[in-house]
Protein backbone atom coordinates (compact mmCIF):
# COMPACT_ATOMS: atom_id res chain seq x y z
CA UNK A 1 0.00 0.00 0.00
CA UNK A 2 1.55 3.50 -1.20
CA UNK A 3 1.48 6.80 1.55
CA UNK A 4 -0.90 9.20 -0.01
CA UNK A 5 0.68 12.18 -1.17
CA UNK A 6 -0.57 15.55 -0.84
CA UNK A 7 -1.06 16.82 -4.45
CA UNK A 8 -1.82 20.86 -5.73
CA UNK A 9 -3.83 20.79 -8.71
CA UNK A 10 -2.51 23.64 -11.47
CA UNK A 11 -3.35 25.05 -14.17
CA UNK A 12 -1.82 23.17 -17.60
CA UNK A 13 1.40 24.55 -19.06
CA UNK A 14 0.09 23.87 -22.40
CA UNK A 15 -3.63 25.67 -20.95
CA UNK A 16 -5.84 23.12 -21.42
CA UNK A 17 -6.78 21.49 -18.22
CA UNK A 18 -4.97 20.77 -14.99
CA UNK A 19 -2.21 18.58 -13.55
CA UNK A 20 -1.00 17.45 -10.01
CA UNK A 21 1.97 18.29 -8.49
CA UNK A 22 3.25 16.90 -4.89
CA UNK A 23 2.96 19.53 -2.94
CA UNK A 24 6.44 18.81 -1.31
CA UNK A 25 8.00 18.16 -4.82
CA UNK A 26 9.15 21.90 -4.63
CA UNK A 27 10.63 21.87 -1.23
CA UNK A 28 12.23 18.58 -1.16
CA UNK A 29 13.62 19.19 -5.23
CA UNK A 30 13.72 23.14 -5.45
CA UNK A 31 16.06 22.96 -8.23
CA UNK A 32 15.57 21.29 -11.57
CA UNK A 33 17.89 19.86 -13.96
CA UNK A 34 17.58 21.24 -17.47
CA UNK A 35 15.99 18.22 -18.61
CA UNK A 36 12.87 18.51 -15.89
CA UNK A 37 12.79 22.23 -17.11
CA UNK A 38 12.10 21.28 -20.70
CA UNK A 39 9.99 18.21 -19.79
CA UNK A 40 8.01 20.26 -17.95
CA UNK A 41 7.85 23.23 -19.92
CA UNK A 42 7.56 21.58 -23.26
CA UNK A 43 10.51 23.59 -24.98
CA UNK A 44 13.15 22.27 -26.91
CA UNK A 45 16.94 23.17 -25.57
CA UNK A 46 16.67 26.29 -27.78
CA UNK A 47 13.59 27.93 -26.58
CA UNK A 48 14.70 26.78 -22.87
CA UNK A 49 17.76 29.23 -23.87
CA UNK A 50 15.90 31.95 -25.18
CA UNK A 51 14.17 31.59 -22.09
CA UNK A 52 17.34 31.82 -20.15
CA UNK A 53 18.51 34.97 -22.09
CA UNK A 54 15.70 37.13 -21.70
CA UNK A 55 14.99 36.99 -18.00
CA UNK A 56 12.00 34.59 -17.88
CA UNK A 57 13.68 32.07 -15.85
CA UNK A 58 15.17 34.78 -13.40
CA UNK A 59 17.26 32.25 -10.83
CA UNK A 60 19.64 29.78 -12.42
CA UNK A 61 22.64 27.86 -11.16
CA UNK A 62 26.00 26.46 -12.34
CA UNK A 63 26.54 23.55 -9.83
CA UNK A 64 29.29 22.96 -12.50
CA UNK A 65 32.72 21.47 -9.97
CA UNK A 66 34.27 24.26 -12.06
CA UNK A 67 33.59 27.65 -12.57
CA UNK A 68 31.87 28.16 -15.69
CA UNK A 69 34.13 28.49 -19.15
CA UNK A 70 33.71 28.71 -23.28
CA UNK A 71 33.60 25.00 -23.73
CA UNK A 72 33.07 23.52 -20.13
CA UNK A 73 29.80 21.68 -19.78
CA UNK A 74 27.79 23.56 -17.46
CA UNK A 75 25.65 22.16 -14.95
CA UNK A 76 22.64 23.82 -14.89
CA UNK A 77 19.94 24.34 -12.05
CA UNK A 78 16.65 26.06 -12.52
CA UNK A 79 14.70 27.50 -9.54
CA UNK A 80 11.57 25.34 -9.42
CA UNK A 81 9.35 28.42 -8.70
CA UNK A 82 10.81 30.37 -12.00
CA UNK A 83 9.76 27.22 -13.86
CA UNK A 84 6.06 27.51 -12.63
CA UNK A 85 5.80 31.42 -13.40
CA UNK A 86 7.56 30.93 -16.12
CA UNK A 87 4.75 28.06 -17.33
CA UNK A 88 1.35 30.18 -16.53
CA UNK A 89 1.34 29.43 -12.66
CA UNK A 90 0.29 32.02 -10.23
CA UNK A 91 2.36 31.94 -7.24
CA UNK A 92 0.45 33.91 -4.31
CA UNK A 93 2.48 33.62 -1.60
CA UNK A 94 5.57 34.99 -4.01
CA UNK A 95 6.37 38.49 -5.79
CA UNK A 96 7.51 37.47 -9.52
CA UNK A 97 10.58 35.13 -8.77
CA UNK A 98 12.69 38.15 -10.57
CA UNK A 99 12.17 40.66 -7.86
CA UNK A 100 12.99 38.27 -4.85
CA UNK A 101 16.32 38.67 -3.52
CA UNK A 102 19.06 36.63 -3.53
CA UNK A 103 18.14 35.70 0.65
CA UNK A 104 14.61 34.92 -0.34
CA UNK A 105 15.81 32.29 -2.50
CA UNK A 106 18.54 31.39 -0.69
CA UNK A 107 15.86 30.05 2.32
CA UNK A 108 13.25 29.03 0.27
CA UNK A 109 15.96 27.07 -1.57
CA UNK A 110 17.78 25.73 1.85
CA UNK A 111 15.22 26.49 4.38
CA UNK A 112 16.48 28.55 7.48
CA UNK A 113 18.60 25.61 9.06
CA UNK A 114 22.52 26.61 9.80
CA UNK A 115 23.82 22.93 8.22
CA UNK A 116 22.32 20.01 5.93
CA UNK A 117 23.62 16.50 5.18
CA UNK A 118 25.63 16.28 2.00
CA UNK A 119 22.77 13.69 0.99
CA UNK A 120 20.14 16.37 1.61
CA UNK A 121 22.59 18.98 -0.47
CA UNK A 122 22.27 16.00 -3.56
CA UNK A 123 18.89 15.93 -3.16
CA UNK A 124 18.25 19.54 -3.55
CA UNK A 125 20.70 20.39 -6.09
CA UNK A 126 19.82 17.44 -8.01
CA UNK A 127 23.10 15.79 -8.39
CA UNK A 128 25.13 12.73 -6.93
CA UNK A 129 26.49 12.71 -3.28
CA UNK A 130 30.03 12.56 -4.56
CA UNK A 131 29.73 15.53 -6.40
CA UNK A 132 28.95 17.48 -3.39
CA UNK A 133 31.80 15.39 -2.03
CA UNK A 134 34.03 17.14 -4.56
CA UNK A 135 32.91 20.24 -4.13
CA UNK A 136 33.83 19.97 -0.04
CA UNK A 137 36.72 18.61 -1.86
CA UNK A 138 38.13 21.96 -3.92
CA UNK A 139 36.93 24.34 -1.09
CA UNK A 140 33.33 25.36 -2.34
CA UNK A 141 31.56 24.01 0.45
CA UNK A 142 32.86 23.70 4.08
CA UNK A 143 31.79 21.06 6.09
CA UNK A 144 31.46 20.74 10.35
CA UNK A 145 34.02 19.06 12.23
CA UNK A 146 32.60 16.43 13.62
CA UNK A 147 32.37 12.34 15.43
CA UNK A 148 30.23 10.49 12.73
CA UNK A 149 29.34 6.85 12.45
CA UNK A 150 30.41 5.56 8.91
CA UNK A 151 27.40 4.23 7.95
CA UNK A 152 23.40 5.21 8.59
CA UNK A 153 21.38 8.46 8.75
CA UNK A 154 24.15 10.16 10.18
CA UNK A 155 27.03 9.09 8.47
CA UNK A 156 26.92 11.95 5.93
CA UNK A 157 28.69 15.35 6.60
CA UNK A 158 27.33 17.75 7.74
CA UNK A 159 27.92 20.96 5.61
CA UNK A 160 27.52 25.19 6.07
CA UNK A 161 24.42 27.36 5.04
CA UNK A 162 27.09 29.70 4.53
CA UNK A 163 29.13 27.99 2.43
CA UNK A 164 26.10 26.79 0.39
CA UNK A 165 24.96 30.14 0.48
CA UNK A 166 28.49 31.66 -1.42
CA UNK A 167 28.81 28.75 -3.89
CA UNK A 168 24.94 29.64 -4.81
CA UNK A 169 26.12 33.29 -5.18
CA UNK A 170 29.00 32.56 -6.65
CA UNK A 171 27.30 30.60 -9.53
CA UNK A 172 24.21 32.10 -9.99
CA UNK A 173 23.89 32.64 -14.16
CA UNK A 174 22.70 35.54 -15.57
Amino acid sequence: MTPEVATRSLPSPSGHGSFCLPENAIRWRPLWPVAAVQIFLNVDEYELEKQLQDGRLAWIFDIGLHPPKPRRRRELRVFAWCVLESAGVSIPQLAPTRRLSFDRVAELILGKRETLRSGELSRIFHCQRAHIRHLAAAGWLKSVAEARPRFGPTSSPRITRASIVAFLNARRVG
